[in-house]
């Protein structure tokens, strides 16, 4: 076995932590004044197509998930929604949350995953930006337990929305970057292996005095035809395929892949 497995078998149920390490940056350099950008400056773009795509109207109740540090949520409930934001990041949660209150909108932020929700009633719609609901999946039972779980919450009828728009067919075989803070530097890797469609991401944080921290998370990289297949298993009708949060067809030859379906 190789190094790079053997660390993998040690370090494959320290996704949480590899998580709170990654979003603990992404807190700081945010707390700093750091900008997002044009990525941040879809929000309102997206929620428009989002409430259309969702068929949203007054009161519906929405789940945000993987809600971050909440810029999604809150536009949705600005939009006369009953919002549910859920992170599996403490961190981002805990500047949601003081985000929420400065802005004086209400969401119910809930730390943890799809098992730790405990529901009064079925939701209207489901929502994820900027993320793929299985990219925590390590393998197809896992995505198809997380679409069941999906499928139970919501109401029949009920449309669930996801995707990400630099979703890849192919993701490189290897991609590295780098992020600093005042306490440390990050060095992100990400290994994809074609065969088993199984990517291996490894974050190594260098402390200013001398510490080195290491954490793994490994998920699968499911086709398009996978996907659909699982979401057939689970009980949704596709509604639509996207390259992005708009209503244009997915094209193949383009970035991206989103994702419109409803409970049947």
């Amino acid at each position: 076995m190789t190094r790079m497995a053997n660390m993998l078998a040690e370090n494959r149920g320290d996704d949480y932590a590899w998580s709170e390490q990654t979003t603990a940056g992404l807190v700081h350099w945010l707390r700093a004044g750091g900008q997002l950008g044009e990525w941040a400056d879809n929000t309102l773009a997206d929620i428009q197509f989002a409430s259309q795509a969702l068929q949203l109207t007054i009161d519906d109740t929405v789940l945000n998930l993987s809600c971050g540090w909440g810029r999604h949520a809150i536009a949705l409930a600005n939009h006369e929604l009953n919002v549910i934001g859920l992170d599996a990041s403490a961190s981002l949660l805990e500047l949601a949350r003081e985000t929420g209150e400065q802005m004086n909108v209400s969401v119910q932020w809930v730390h943890g995953d799809l098992d730790d929700l405990a529901l009064a009633e079925q939701l209207n719609a489901v929502v994820q930006f900027r993320g793929n609901l299985l990219e925590w999946a390590e393998s197809p039972a896992d995505a198809l337990h997380m679409l069941d779980r999906v499928h139970a919450i919501l109401r029949p009828g009920g449309r669930c929305l996801f995707g990400t728009p630099d979703w890849e067919l192919a993701p490189p075989l290897h991609r590295q970057s780098r992020a600093e803070t005042a306490e440390s530097t990050q060095i992100y890797h990400r290994y994809f292996d074609p065969d088993s469609r199984t990517v291996r991401s490894q974050t190594i944080v260098f402390g200013q005095d001398g510490s080195q921290r290491e954490f793994w998370r490994h998920t699968w990289h499911p086709t398009l035809e996978q996907v659909a297949s699982l979401l057939y298993q689970a009980g949704f009708h596709v509604e639509g395929q996207l390259n992005g949060f708009s209503f244009s067809p997915y094209d193949p030859n383009r970035p991206g892949l989103v994702w419109l379906v409803q409970r049947g």
